[in-house]
């Protein structure tokens, strides 16, 4: 997560990252944790006023690892949640609309955590802004009695990525 803030630049400076001090190792693919949260964390800013933070943060229990970007933006309405993770879908389609992008980002997020085995959820309100939460199965590094990843991506399949604690999930 340090890695993907760092890289926005002066943006940084909008994005808190709320993770616990001590975070157990676990075997998952870096990569496409690193991509999840870049897009999560690109809407978070596109979509919220250029002073408004986003805040990043991380828990874990004996299952499952779970994070989630939360901003203060113009949020999304409950009849366009269901369709937002849609490709090239966005709210505003119009010629006229102020944010860029293709529409593939969360889409992209969908698939990445399915193929971790993980599940993706948003919950927002229009005018306030929105939580989205990637939950994806945890293996502690170093245990070859762990549980089996459930999608399409082994534990092994890339380096090891730190993982959350008992801070509940906003």
């Amino acid at each position: 997560m340090a890695e993907v803030v760092e890289a926005l630049g002066p943006a940084s400076s909008r994005v808190r990252v709320d993770l616990p001090a001590s975070l157990p190792s676990v075997l998952t693919d870096r990569t496409a944790v690193q991509q999840i949260v870049a897009n999560l964390v690109d809407n978070a800013l596109k979509f919220s006023p250029p002073d408004a933070t986003c805040t990043v943060g991380a828990r874990a229990d004996a299952r499952d690892l779970t994070f989630w970007v939360q901003d203060h933006g113009i949020g999304i309405s409950a009849e366009e949640t269901s369709r937002i993770f849609d490709r090239f879908y966005q709210v505003d389609s119009s010629s006229t609309r102020p944010y860029g992008g293709l529409g593939l980002g969360l889409s992209l997020v969908r698939d990445l955590t399915a193929a971790l085995g993980g599940r993706v959820k948003v919950v927002s309100t229009p005018g306030r802004g929105s939580v989205f939460q990637v939950t994806l199965p945890l293996r502690p590094a170093g245990d070859p009695n762990g549980r089996r990843d459930r999608g399409r991506a082994r534990s092994g399949d890339g380096p090891r990525v730190g993982a959350g604690s008992a801070h509940p999930a906003p």
